[in-house]
Formats: C-alpha cells, sequence, structure tokens
C-alpha cells in the first residue's frame, strides 16, 4: 500500500504493510499469547501508538515471578490510562470472561488513583482482543459506587489474508483508540497533584475501595 502525504497516511500505509507482511494465507489454528500479538495485534497498533506521546507505551509487561506477557498499556505516572487483554484463537468462554474483568478491575484501579492523585479526569480505556474479535471501552465514575462503562468500537482482527479487506476498518479502529487515549493522558498527565489542602472533588465521595482479596491480587497481577 502506498502512502499519502500526510502523516496519517504514511502511519496507516505502514500499518497496513506491516500486517500483511506477518499474516498467513489461513489462520493458524493455535498460536500462544505472544505469537499473536506479534502477528496480528502489534503490526497494525504500533505506528500509531509509538513516537512522542503523552504516555508512556508497555507493549509486554512483566508480572512478579513470571515471565513477560502480552500487553499494550498507556501509562502516565504510573498511572494506566489504557488498560488491554489478550486472548489468541481458540479461546474458550471462561478465559474470555476472565479477561474482561480483569480489564474492568485494572480500569477501576486507574480511576481511582486519577482522583485521588490529582482530582481528575477519572477516565479509563480497555482494550480487548479475543480471537479475531476487537472490542474497546471507555469507563468512568460519575455517580455513587458506579463505574460504568460502555462501547467505544467493536471490529474484527485480520488473522489471515482473505479478512485483509477488513484492515482499514481494524486500523480505522486502533486510530481512533490512540486518539481518545491521547486526550486522556493529556488531562491527566497536565493536571496539578493534589495536597493535603486541596478540597475533596464530588468524585472521590463515590469512590469504593478496590478489592484487595487474595483472588483479585491473582487475577489482575
Amino acid at each position: 500500500m502506498e502512502s499519502g502525504k500526510s502523516k496519517l497516511s504514511r502511519l496507516v500505509a505502514r500499518s497496513f504493510n506491516d500486517l500483511y507482511d506477518s499474516i498467513m494465507k489461513t489462520a493458524p489454528l493455535k498460536l500462544s499469547e505472544e505469537e499473536h500479538c506479534l502477528h496480528f495485534v502489534y503490526p497494525i497498533a504500533r505506528p500509531f501508538f509509538v513516537g512522542e506521546k503523552e504516555y508512556d507505551l508497555v507493549l509486554n509487561r512483566s508480572n512478579s515471578g513470571s515471565r513477560k506477557r502480552p500487553d499494550l498499556s498507556c501509562v502516565v505516572n504510573g498511572v494506566p490510562i489504557l488498560n488491554s487483554e489478550f486472548k489468541p484463537l481458540g479461546n474458550t468462554p471462561l478465559q474470555r470472561m476472565k479477561d474482561r474483568l480483569k480489564a474492568q478491575l485494572r480500569a477501576r484501579k486507574s480511576i481511582n488513583q486519577q482522583l485521588q492523585n490529582k482530582g481528575g479526569p477519572g477516565e479509563a480505556v480497555i482494550f480487548l482482543n479475543m480471537g479475531d474479535l476487537m472490542e474497546s471501552y471507555s469507563m468512568d465514575l460519575k455517580y455513587d459506587g458506579l463505574y460504568r462503562s460502555w462501547p467505544f468500537l467493536t471490529t474484527r482482527l485480520v488473522v489471515d489474508k482473505t479478512m485483509i479487506p477488513l484492515a482499514g476498518v481494524a486500523i480505522h479502529h486502533l486510530v481512533s483508540l490512540e486518539e481518545h487515549v491521547e486526550r486522556i493522558a493529556k488531562d491527566y498527565k497536565y493536571r496539578a497533584c493534589r495536597s493535603g489542602n486541596t478540597t475533596p472533588i464530588e468524585q472521590m465521595s463515590f469512590m469504593r475501595k478496590f478489592p484487595d482479596s487474595p483472588q483479585v491480587k491473582k487475577l489482575i497481577h
């Protein structure tokens, strides 16, 4: 794919070409999470999330007591604005359910950290890729104890050459997702830190203590 003169056009062309070079004629029956991300997710995501941004990009997260695992997180001052979870082709309903819960808990924790540290903006983004389905969600806290999330975009991930016609839609998903994350990251990054004398904002009274049971800790770490 040839690019136009604009920066976005060049990034889209790079994303498409990287994806085309990395996918196979037919989708493999089984891949590890790491292989899945390297072949299908990172090629279309990396061009838009790498560069001079208001956040730090984390592509692989190191877990205590385990090897690194695939990740796509956007972090500002230690607080993740974007939380993601990936599952390769052939995943089970139980795996999907656990990863959805894990991402929601991390987003809730991120919102609490934002409010405690700087009083806002109190928003987080979730990106889920389960097999060939890509979903993104926004989460905020506007009412007492209600961490609400709603769908941002849902598209198909290109996993073989037959799905190449869908590449444009998948790339648009990542472009829109990055723009949304960048807006929240910029808002949070340039807010002043709260001091002990700062009057608590209303949203802080809405927060609920983050679950600290061994089961929850094991799930999100």
